[in-house]
């Protein structure tokens, strides 16, 4: 069995979850803002149009998974993608890779946190090498994801000939499905609400200040939550749900289950019923597929020198 990282501080490394476009980038803020250290500014995945405010997605970490799906020889979505990740969890190379990412980043707090939407499709690994953790998992409305994702997501050549609206919620199911069925069983996770931080933040700040407990610098929970709300800027975009997408049924039931198990978490969940079906799977991976070769396209064309 692979040797497993164990935090040696009183403070457990927080690892924010979810699909893309669903929060996280706030909620990391809201760590940071906490007093949870996410990596130097310069280390992070430099803001743009879309993020103005920032991605806090720390590049080694980035880093690390684009090197371990590079050496895995089928696509996260292919049905023995597991298989190659729990061989990889094995692996000393990328157990000695793991505990160089949790020394660096813990010099500088033993309080810290990794936000990275991809984590979520490589939990097989990371629950075996680092089982030691907080999750936060960010809930957003699925159709609003859609319209948030849709720019961003498929290329723009190809999203008419792909039914842009279904690929995009059957990727927000998938990545719900695989954090229930690989880290749900932690006693440690909470969901967080984007559309409660923009309508009520006093509250849902309040519940995430109650999950994480005492900050590392000693303050009351009332100046904590306060400069907590402080984060969640009215003028944050919230995209209107796409008019044209459509839940299927087990999309709609997988909402209104995490909805139940936010308010409670001991409801329990069954992921296999919303886990994609094998037709689902194909055409992600072709799109996914598709998205790679566009992406390795455009990097060759920035080398080319006419």
């Amino acid at each position: 069995m692979a040797p497993q990282y164990r935090s040696p501080d009183s403070y457990l490394p927080i690892i924010v979850l979810g699909s893309p476009r669903s929060g996280t980038s706030l909620t990391a803020r809201l760590l940071t803002q906490w007093g949870a250290y996410g990596g130097e500014l310069h280390e992070h995945q430099p803001a743009d149009a879309r993020n103005a405010r920032g991605y806090f997605e720390w590049l080694p970490l980035v880093n690390f998974h684009m090197e371990l799906f590079q050496s895995i020889p089928v696509t996260p979505l292919h049905p023995a993608f597991e298989s190659y990740l729990l061989e990889r969890s094995a692996e000393a190379r990328w157990q000695t890779a793991v505990t160089e990412l949790v020394e660096r980043i813990g010099r500088n707090s033993p309080c810290w946190f990794w936000k990275y939407p991809q984590y979520a499709w490589t939990l097989p690994f990371w629950t075996r090498v680092m089982p030691d953790v907080r999750y936060i998992v960010c809930l957003r409305e699925p159709k609003a994801i859609c319209a948030s994702m849709a720019p961003m997501y498929i290329p723009r050549d190809i999203a008419p000939q792909v039914q842009e609206t279904t690929i995009l919620l059957l990727l927000w199911q998938h990545h719900l499905t695989e954090i229930l069925r690989c880290a749900a069983a932690s006693d440690a996770m909470m969901f967080l609400s984007y559309e409660e931080l923009l309508a009520a933040p006093g509250l849902e700040c309040g519940r995430l200040a109650r999950f994480l407990g005492n900050p590392p610098a000693p303050r009351s929970y009332e100046s904590l939550t306060a400069d907590l709300v402080k984060c969640v800027e009215p003028d944050l975009q919230t995209a209107s749900a796409s008019a044209t997408a459509s839940l299927s049924g087990r999309q709609e039931r997988l909402w209104q289950d995490l909805q139940l198990k936010r308010q409670d978490s001991s409801v329990l969940l069954d992921p296999t019923e919303y886990a994609l079906q094998s037709i689902e799977r194909e055409l992600l991976n072709v799109v996914f597929l598709l998205n790679d070769y566009h992406y390795r396209l455009r990097e060759s064309m920035k080398r080319v020198v006419f």
